[in-house]
């Protein structure tokens, strides 16, 4: 068996050329001129990335096929930042209203973009656009992209981490995990999830509907599980709509298998005469939800971000958003290492990175973990307190303009 063949040196190779792991390395992309101009060396970047994606990802023409996220007013300033956003924006349905609301409770409340001079809190857009964004502006920088790679192991070695894949392995100073959950590789290097389990099933899937959404999100909580109804940009002259409908474990089959029409009127009667007639529903899928957290996030010469990091509730849409705040604290801190004349491979300046989110990462999952919980809560008095809660929002202008600055990230300080 012949020995691996070490093909190059690099400064920093990410594992995961997913939305996380691709804006990662456009962020320190965008670093070049500034370093060049400090007279350090630019970066070497590398993705290696499991599956074949590239500039020319193929995107579905189908109207309800595929997955959304949703992007806060923060995330989609930082875009704008790195040249994203002119790209992205058609792909992109604006958020006027978010409507959060309790079936069977008077309790419910409206926060409006306008009231907080915004034209939206953020964006919805379909994963495939966003993907195909990011690997266009990639092709474009200056990265080392290799796909189908498949990373087996990786070997610490202080100032250069060994990965290997296949006959070839590469050399980096620092390796940035952000392959998803269930990393392979972070569970030979002895990093493990820790899993809190909802016991609940999330069904996605794309609906069309028979009148405009008119820009509105909500969020709607059930005695089964909460559920949230978010716009889509039109197509064919069809109005859209992602749903992520959760269901205690063992319930969701039922809805999988319904038929397209019991399935539309389901979703009818959940949200009342507010979204008007369901007319289609595009492929149904559902996976199990679960807080997951990793057991590190930084150690010499690694750091975990994305999924593999956190994975939180859906609901509340925060997933990729902390994800995206966490790329820019790495980049930033990374940038400030560089000019400093440290190694990016040095625990220090990995720890000030964890430092700096850890408050922003503290309260975004406790924020996407209780509030699933609080609205299936059948523990004595918990219903006043949904009530209340949300009838406060409503009546007090601060408590809702609080509530929708923590979705829109703007209570994270400005994108720097």
């Amino acid at each position: 068996m012949s020995e691996p063949m070490v093909d190059h040196n690099c400064d920093i190779a990410v594992v995961g050329g997913g939305m996380v792991g691709s804006l990662l390395a456009l962020s320190l992309a965008a670093q070049q001129q500034v370093l060049l101009e400090a007279g350090c060396q630019p970066w070497r970047i590398a993705v290696l990335e499991r599956y074949v994606a590239n500039a020319q990802t193929q995107l579905v023409s189908a109207p309800l096929v595929g997955r959304s996220t949703a992007l806060s007013e923060w995330t989609c300033q930082y875009l704008a930042q790195l040249g994203l956003w002119h790209a992205l924006q058609p792909h992109c349905a604006p958020i006027k209203t978010i409507h959060v609301s309790e079936r069977g409770s008077c309790g419910l409340t409206r926060l409006q973009a306008e009231e907080n001079q915004l034209e939206a809190f953020g964006y919805v857009v379909e994963n495939q656009p966003l993907l195909a964004a990011l690997h266009a502006a990639m092709s474009a920088a200056p990265i080392d992209w290799r796909a189908p790679v498949q990373v087996e192991r990786m070997v610490a070695g202080g100032e250069q981490q060994r990965l290997i894949f296949g006959d070839e392995e590469i050399n980096a100073s620092l390796v940035v995990s952000a392959e998803g959950g269930n990393s392979a590789l972070l569970a030979g290097l002895g990093i493990c999830s820790e899993r809190s389990d909802y016991q609940q099933q999330a069904i996605i899937a794309n609906l069309a509907l028979a009148h405009p959404h008119n820009g509105v999100a909500y969020e709607r909580f059930d005695g089964a599980g909460p559920m949230a109804l978010l716009p889509l940009t039109s197509q064919r002259g069809m109005h859209r709509a992602a749903l992520v409908w959760t269901h205690p474990e063992g319930e969701q089959q039922r809805w999988l298998e319904a038929s397209e029409a019991e399935f539309c009127r389901a979703i009818e009667r959940l949200f009342g005469d507010r979204i008007g007639a369901v007319t289609a529903v595009g492929e149904r899928q559902a996976f199990a939800l679960a807080l997951q957290r990793s057991s590190e996030q930084v150690r010499r010469g690694l750091v975990v971000l994305g999924n593999a990091a956190h994975a939180l509730h859906p609901v509340a849409g925060q997933g990729f958003n902390l994800s995206v705040r966490d790329v820019a604290a790495l980049a930033q801190e990374l940038l400030s290492a560089r000019l400093a004349g440290e190694s990016p491979s040095e625990l220090a300046a990995l720890q000030r990175y964890q430092l700096r989110q850890q408050s922003d990462q503290q309260q975004t999952i406790m924020f996407s973990d209780l509030l699933p919980k609080l609205f299936v809560s059948r523990l004595p008095g918990a219903a006043a307190v949904r009530r209340t809660g949300l009838a406060a929002m409503d009546l007090l202008p601060p408590l809702r303009q609080r509530f929708a600055q923590f979705g829109m990230g703007s209570d994270r300080g400005t994108v720097q």
